[in-house]
């Protein structure tokens, strides 16, 4: 797991928490109305900008850059939506609903966003060992690995793959290249 995805397992657990706490706490039995929806409504948008910031911050930068309609913006206007329920006289005003969605739409993208990173390192584990087989295919008659054909495979890999995985492979191939092709991913 790389360091932004742990950031963002902590970020969504930590607005879950904060969620659950807000739904019990007995806000109608310590604040009168109207007062109750103002502070339900504030306790609400804590862990809906703690879980949801980014998709915030990213909706509002694309809309600068002219590209309104992308899921950012349109989670943004849902949730937003759904908290601005509560200026409407005959609707039960819950503003949990705003931040349930925001919740939702990152757990969401926390589930893809792991999917995605374990394809790609599944996609280059896969690329190293069909170069190996490769370069271990161009030994000369003595058992050495023909340095040019070595090469010429290497940078196929790196054509075939994209710039995320170009460092993960260098790592890779650099353990082989030091520690021998055997066990070298161990």
């Amino acid at each position: 797991m790389t360091k932004k995805f742990k950031k963002h397992v902590v970020r969504i657990a930590v607005a879950l928490v904060m969620f659950f706490i807000v739904m019990m706490l007995p806000i109608d039995r310590w604040f009168e109305a109207p007062t109750n929806v103002y502070v339900e409504f504030a306790l609400f948008l804590v862990p809906y900008l703690v879980a949801g910031y980014d998709v915030l911050i990213a909706a509002f930068k694309n809309i600068l850059k002219g590209n309104a309609l992308d899921e950012d913006f349109l989670m943004t206007v849902a949730t937003i939506g759904a908290f601005a329920m509560v200026f409407f006289p005959d609707s039960s005003p819950h503003m949990a609903e705003g931040a349930a969605v925001m919740l939702f739409f990152q757990v969401g993208e926390l589930f893809q966003e792991y999917a995605v990173g374990k394809s790609r390192r599944s996609i280059v584990h896969g690329a190293v060992d069909h170069v190996e087989d490769e370069l271990l295919g161009h030994e000369d008659h003595l058992g050495a690995v023909d340095v040019g054909k070595r090469a010429d495979a290497l940078l196929h890999l790196a054509s075939a793959v994209g710039a995320a995985e170009v460092l993960e492979l260098i790592r890779l191939l650099h353990g082989m290249l030091l520690w021998g092709w055997g066990g070298w991913m161990k």
